[in-house]
């Protein structure tokens, strides 16, 4: 899930002079005025969130999002690198190369961005699913249809219904959960969407991206063969993860551990699966805990490609 941080400045500053200067590529301007925004006060990670908003209708490929969104994540660190005594407390000056490299790469997507209108499907509210039917099927249906149109409208309906900002990205998470396309990239869309959402208080700046996202979810390039094997194990009643939801005992996250030795080892893919299954639902780590151990290891199995083999480590990525 996302994380909400508490709006400022960076929310109500005018930022068009910005804009206009990363619609012409202007890297002078860029840098002068958004070194003033930062100075004023306003974080690199609202007004990156803004811009965003702005790049996403002509990001066709996505990864000016995630420029955008990395960007705004990494600014957010910043507030732990010691300042000089003299700095003033309210700057984020510091984050300034940040705010711009991200900028920079955004540009082409902004300028695609204003080619054309912007046109939203009609929503599908959750009421008009039919009596026995949720969302959550409906979105599974959509996204092993190839139906994008369909995954938008889901999205739009529950957003029409003022459902609370988790409940769009749980659908949006489930209903790619048991796919694995594009090298992955669905799933870092689907994570740094929502996340660049966060930045700017989401409201009724939603749609703009879940238009942006949509293309992205449904099922339409092929996939690895151990895909289906987690499907599988997925599918199977006794494996079921719901009442992690609901479980109330503290996470046992030093349980994730062994994870590492496993994943490194040459057990095979349902080895993996009941292993990871195990970890959570009989030693009591969390997701997150297990998601981190899971994200170590894969930082250490790209470590091992030596800087000269590049085919390897983009594989290995």
């Amino acid at each position: 899930m996302g994380e909400m941080h508490m709006p400022t400045i960076g929310m109500g500053v005018d930022i068009s002079a910005l804009v206009d200067a990363t619609f012409a590529e202007d890297s002078t301007e860029i840098i002068s005025i958004a070194r003033e925004l930062l100075r004023r006060g306003a974080p690199a990670a609202e007004i990156a969130g803004r811009v965003g908003l702005l790049v996403a209708h002509g990001d066709s490929d996505g990864h000016a999002i995630l420029t955008l969104d990395a960007a705004a994540a990494l600014s957010r660190w910043l507030i732990a690198v010691p300042q000089p005594p003299e700095a003033d407390s309210l700057s984020h000056e510091q984050e300034l190369p940040l705010l711009v490299q991200a900028l920079w790469a955004a540009a082409p997507a902004l300028r695609d961005g204003k080619k054309g209108d912007v046109v939203y499907p009609e929503p599908l509210f959750p009421s008009e699913l039919g009596e026995g039917n949720t969302v959550d099927d409906a979105m599974h249906d959509a996204v092993y249809g190839n139906d994008a149109t369909r995954v938008e409208r889901l999205l739009l309906g529950l957003y029409g219904t003022g459902a609370d900002y988790r409940t769009m990205e749980v659908r949006a998470y489930d209903g790619i959960s048991t796919t694995f396309q594009n090298a992955g990239h669905p799933l870092l869309f689907a994570v740094r969407g929502f996340q660049l959402l966060d930045a700017v208080e989401w409201g009724d700046r939603a749609p703009h991206i879940l238009q942006w996202l949509t293309p992205h979810l449904p099922l339409h390039t092929e996939e690895p063969p151990w895909v289906n094997v987690v499907r599988t194990f997925h599918g199977d009643p006794a494996h079921s993860l719901a009442s992690l939801r609901t479980r109330l005992s503290a996470p046992k996250d030093a349980a994730a551990l062994s994870l590492r030795n496993l994943i490194l080892s040459n057990a095979d893919t349902t080895e993996i699966c009941q292993g990871v299954y195990d970890t959570l639902m009989k030693r009591g780590a969390s997701p997150r805990g297990v998601g981190s151990v899971i994200a170590l290891t894969a930082a250490d199995v790209m470590q091992r490609v030596g800087d000269d083999n590049r085919d390897a480590f983009v594989r290995a990525a």
